[in-house]
């Protein structure tokens, strides 16, 4: 590792929390994903010399994810995998009816092959269907563009959607004067620093009260099961299960909180490191190429149709889940939404949602995409 890329992966960081501290005083919702994806993303945009986004950090990223998921998962939540069942299915069958509806949709209102349409339609994750691409020799550039754009979106559009959720929810709860209770604004910039500074204060606090051996036994044993996690997310990820460092990191951490280890939770700093890596991951994908791709004239007809069929379906197949398991809006939304797994995990963290049961439903439809693609080629050469 030579000192300029040490440098550029310092530089990157620092323009990602740049994006966050901006967004923050702005009142942008997510600004630690949001800030960072539009300033890296920008410059990207302008050519700036920039560096890709580390080779590890995706892997650190969702081993994170991974811990944070798994700690959460206790007997009960494990006997609730039952429930996902239902859920799960309408996931499976409107993921492999989106394939077949959208690239046939694709093929006879553009330019779009057949395979470059199925990739195109296929919610299958970024890296994936990318692969896929470039081994059967379908447009890449324009599956690449598609899939990161559904990213794009869903990160636009999801802390709207959770402004509308939480405030009509919240609005619904009387409070002791028989008013309701209105959703606050997000905190301002001074008021976040002044948070953060009593935040440290408290810790320093709580670590002085602590005796050293305490400390030292509590930071070993987190450390015991970050390591656990990392070597479970490479052995799943060696059968080449979608996102296996993730769903290894998770499983492994779910299955020592069963068996009662106490986990300790990670630090809100960690979870604004992930999320602000998550957004320098996702800019990786932006460059002026595909700007230009999106604004010419026969790729605007595609991005329309491709982005309207996903969404409008993934909104009714978020109210099916619904009605059918009684979750809150927001954690059905995620659990539809098209966005990239990451993404989607990250997101849930970030706004305090079940990430074990979301990260459980795209995983049965990111298996089940990558299982059929592949056969649908077979078929049709």
């Amino acid at each position: 590792m030579n000192i300029e890329y040490v440098l550029g992966t310092i530089n990157l960081f620092l323009l990602g929390f740049l994006g966050w501290t901006l967004f923050s005083m702005l009142h942008i919702p997510a600004p630690a994903m949001l800030g960072s994806l539009v300033v890296v993303g920008t410059l990207r945009l302008l050519n700036f010399p920039l560096i890709s986004s580390p080779d590890f950090l995706p892997t650190l990223v969702q081993i994170i994810i991974g811990y944070i998921a798994g700690s959460g998962v206790t007997r009960d939540k494990a006997r609730e995998l039952k429930s996902m069942m239902a859920p799960a299915s309408i996931i499976v069958i409107w993921s492999i009816s989106m394939i077949f509806i959208l690239s046939f949709t694709l093929t006879r209102l553009t330019f779009l092959d057949a395979y470059t349409a199925i990739l195109s339609s296929s919610m299958g994750g970024l890296p994936e269907m990318t692969l896929i691409a470039l081994a059967v020799g379908a447009e890449t550039s324009v599956v690449a563009v598609i899939h990161t754009l559904r990213i794009v979106v869903t990160l636009a559009i999801f802390p709207l959607l959770a402004e509308k959720f939480e405030t009509d929810y919240i609005d619904k709860i009387p409070n002791k004067n028989n008013n309701t209770i209105k959703c606050s604004n997000n905190s301002t910039f001074i008021k976040n620093i002044r948070q953060s500074i009593r935040n440290i204060y408290v810790k320093t606090l709580n670590i002085k009260s602590m005796s050293v051996h305490k400390l030292l036994k509590s930071w070993a044993k987190t450390f015991l099961i970050l390591c656990a996690a990392s070597i479970g997310g490479f052995l799943i990820s060696s059968f080449g299960v979608p996102a296996g460092v993730m769903v290894g990191s998770m499983l492994t951490v779910s299955i020592i909180s069963l068996t009662g280890v106490e986990i300790k939770p990670v630090s809100s700093n960690i979870v604004t490191f992930i999320l602000i890596g998550t957004g320098i991951m996702v800019a990786d994908n932006v460059s002026a190429k595909t700007v230009e791709i999106i604004v010419s004239d026969k790729f605007i007809m595609i991005i329309l149709i491709s982005t309207i069929l996903i969404f409008l379906s993934s909104f009714f197949v978020a109210y099916l889940i619904n009605k059918i398991t009684g979750w809150d809006k927001l954690t059905c939304f995620l659990s539809a939404a098209p966005g990239g797994f990451t993404v989607i995990a990250t997101l849930a963290i970030d706004y305090e949602k079940d990430p074990f049961a979301i990260s459980i439903l795209h995983l049965c439809r990111l298996i089940v995409i990558k299982t059929l693609v592949p056969i649908v080629f077979a078929l049709i050469t």
